[in-house]
């Protein structure tokens, strides 16, 4: 009864933090969004087990298998990029997977989820997380597939601009893919966003 009680109130902490760094993260300034995304993955990383107790069999089963059809999305970007435009294909990463709790791993998400929370998301994606996702970094927008496809255009006053930190004045960009769980993300980062994705492990 004691341990129940006890993984009980472990649970609902965890909660309290995400809710807590959800109210946080309402903040438009990058850095500071950065600094608590570092925050919220480094406690991600101490207590996994308690975060992992907060889901039902059904999400993470369905997570899984989105995050295995985003892997394959990825898989298939890096064999027609090379084909469609070459100079854009030295920033595919790779998933963020086993190396997510190295210092490299915990970098890369936490400047990912920085990024990617104050971008809008489809309907579909509302209704349903659990499902493949792309983070179109210059549209600001997380999509579903079916509305992946629709095409859309970037603010035309924004060539200066780094997708993942909004930094302006960028003359030399990486372009970057990355896949973490069901989230495919695709933007190009200026130097200073661009090693914490281009260190990860191949």
């Amino acid at each position: 009864m004691v341990s129940r009680v006890g993984q009980s109130l472990r649970v609902l902490d965890v909660r309290l933090r995400l809710l807590s760094w959800l109210w946080n993260c309402t903040m438009n300034v990058y850095q500071d969004r950065l600094i608590v995304s570092r925050r919220f993955v480094t406690d991600c990383r101490a207590h996994a087990d308690e975060v992992r107790a907060c889901l039902d069999t059904a999400t993470m089963d369905q997570s899984a298998a989105a995050a295995r059809d985003s892997e394959a999305w990825l898989h298939r970007v890096a064999v027609l990029l090379p084909l469609i435009e070459p100079i854009r294909c030295g920033g595919i990463t790779g998933p963020i997977q086993g190396d997510r709790w190295s210092p490299e791993g915990v970098e890369a998400v936490s400047r990912l989820l920085a990024t990617v929370w104050e971008f809008r998301s489809c309907i579909h994606l509302r209704r349903t997380p659990a499902q493949p996702a792309l983070a179109a970094l210059p549209l600001r927008r997380v999509d579903c597939r079916r509305c992946a496809g629709t095409k859309r255009n970037p603010p035309a006053d924004e060539d200066d601009r780094c997708d993942w930190c909004g930094a302006r004045g960028v003359v030399d960009f990486t372009p970057i893919i990355v896949q973490y769980g069901p989230l495919l993300a695709a933007g190009d980062a200026c130097d200073a966003c661009a090693p914490a994705f281009t260190s990860l492990p191949p």
